[in-house]
């Protein structure tokens, strides 16, 4: 069996002893792999990462641990509120490549909550290296994006080839456009400055492999991210 736990926030709010991995069974597990999590809790807490059957293969790598879940960086903690602000310092910037399954299915997360009760958004990295959490800092809220969600067109999506992308300028004065795939990979980047006021851009994608490709634009500093898919 194969056990792959990357990128989540894990907050434990019980004050006695708690165990956030009790293996088992004791043999039989190929891979256990734990990268780029948060795991923060109360103060006082008897807080044990792993217990039970500690498997030969385990692998972890850039996991931040917080004694007190308050006092992390997230945006409001008290109401179960765990993106991450600027406070955040252990967390932003501090993760890494995490790879792919056995079966060759990327670790690196396209989503992310916005919370319990809304439809998840478009996760990608900013900043060159991507957050440990559940969440990425200065991503995109799903409420900025809906606003411009009519504006901004990227057709056809699916695509095979090539992909046209259109808006109007409302007022905007500095856009950039970048493009990568879901480990993060950025491979087109352009900007362009002054453009029209009815901006539209042919962007060649032929050569690229079918997948899913995250399409960053962004207007004045504001970042809109769209996910298109290659067939």
């Amino acid at each position: 069996e194969d056990f792959y736990f990357v990128n989540n926030t894990v907050i434990n709010k019980f004050g006695g002893n708690v165990r956030f991995f009790n293996i088992s069974p004791a043999s039989g597990i190929n891979t256990f792999k734990v990268y780029n999590n948060i795991f923060a809790s109360v103060t006082g807490a008897g807080n044990t990462m792993f217990a039970g059957n500690i498997p030969s293969v385990l692998d972890t790598s850039k996991n931040s641990w917080g004694a007190d879940f308050q006092t992390f960086g997230f945006t409001d903690p008290s109401g179960d509120d765990y993106s991450l602000t600027e406070n955040a310092l252990l967390a932003i910037n501090t993760g890494t490549n995490a790879g792919s399954t056995s079966i060759g299915y990327a670790l690196t997360p396209v989503s992310m909550y916005q919370s319990y009760t809304s439809d998840l958004i478009t996760r990608s990295i900013i900043g060159g290296t991507i957050d440990i959490g559940a969440y990425e800092f200065g991503t995109t809220t799903g409420l900025i994006e809906h606003q411009l969600q009519p504006e901004i067109s990227i057709y056809p999506n699916p695509f095979h080839s090539t992909i046209e992308l259109s808006f109007l300028n409302q007022n905007w004065k500095e856009l950039a456009i970048s493009i990568s795939d879901n480990m993060g990979h950025t491979f087109f980047s352009q900007k362009d400055l002054p453009f029209t006021y009815d901006y539209n851009k042919t962007i060649d994608l032929d050569r690229y492999p079918a997948g899913i490709y995250l399409v960053e634009i962004i207007l004045d500093g504001n970042h809109f991210i769209k996910k298109i898919v290659k067939e």
